[in-house]
């Protein structure tokens, strides 16, 4: 674990999980969200990343830092059984990730055990810029009468929806990109957040290997949406405009205007085909020192 120097009071906690394939994209996330703010003293970066991988971690951020104004801490993800069997029934199904890929992405299941000191918490995935102040968004999720804040999208991803263990969800309500979004870790940890993504996690892995069928899409969203389907607060879109690894035609007035851009998809800013390039290389400390 490694701190900056500063200390600040009323700090806006904001959690990254991160493998060495997106450590690039980390970086450039934290360094607009520290340009993007009015108080980058009260920015206090937790990152996750995978066995192993500390150190290196460490060492791009102090290269990229030397003198950070905000905190940061590493912490390592080792995952749990329940997890295990989920990512091995999954290979060379639908969504066939690398291992250690999948197991950074379910990471976030665990943030409440991980990180048990922090409460309130911004969520934010790695190929990402923030554009606006955290702290208006941290401002807009007051999470009054919910657990979870995040923007509101139209279609939840691929679903069994005949499914008995899926009887009683509306589909008809919105989800939501877990790729961002506000939370109180001291709710997750009162409501067994990471006991509820276990059982979805086991439901899954007997249906494919009863059925050979998917419960729902492999990862960490679906999941999310389940649990916190009818307790979440709908945020501005401006603070996940999505997909800009996928969609080739986002109007410039969307980007522009964006708190938060996501690459989500696969062609992510920092590889040799990805879109958006413009948005996200003014960011990039990382001097090409990274593989993509």
């Amino acid at each position: 674990m490694s701190h900056s120097p500063a200390e600040p009071t009323g700090a806006l906690d904001v959690i990254v999980c991160s493998d060495r394939h997106q450590f690039v994209g980390a970086l450039a996330l934290i360094r607009s969200a520290v340009v993007n703010t009015r108080h980058p003293r009260k920015l206090s970066f937790h990152l996750l990343t995978g066995k192993g991988e500390s150190a290196a971690l460490l060492a791009c951020l102090r290269r990229a830092f030397p003198d950070p104004v905000f905190r940061y801490e590493v912490e390592e993800f080792l995952p749990t059984p329940v997890m295990e069997r989920y990512i091995r029934v999954a290979e060379g199904g639908l969504c066939n990730v690398p291992y250690r890929s999948a197991a950074l992405n379910c990471s976030r299941f665990y943030l409440a055990e991980v990180f048990p000191e922090l409460d309130k918490i911004v969520y934010l995935d790695a190929d990402i810029v923030v554009q606006g102040d955290l702290a208006d968004l941290d401002r807009e999720a007051t999470l009054d009468r919910h657990d979870l804040a995040a923007v509101p999208e139209k279609e939840w991803g691929l679903f069994l929806q005949h499914a008995p263990q899926l009887r009683g969800v509306d589909f008809r309500r919105p989800g939501f990109n877990a790729g961002v979004f506000v939370t109180s870790l001291r709710r997750w940890r009162e409501l067994s957040v990471a006991v509820q993504t276990e059982t979805w996690m086991s439901a899954w892995c007997d249906v494919r290997e009863g059925r050979g069928e998917d419960l729902f899409y492999f990862g960490s969203q679906a999941i999310l949406n389940l649990i916190f389907h009818e307790k979440t607060q709908w945020l501005s879109k401006r603070w996940n405009v999505c997909s800009l690894g996928y969609i080739h035609d986002i109007p410039a007035p969307d980007l522009d205007g964006a708190g938060i851009l996501h690459w989500s998809c696969s062609r992510k800013p920092w590889k040799p085909n990805g879109r958006y390039k413009e948005y996200w290389e003014k960011y990039d400390v990382s001097g090409g020192a990274f593989e993509g």
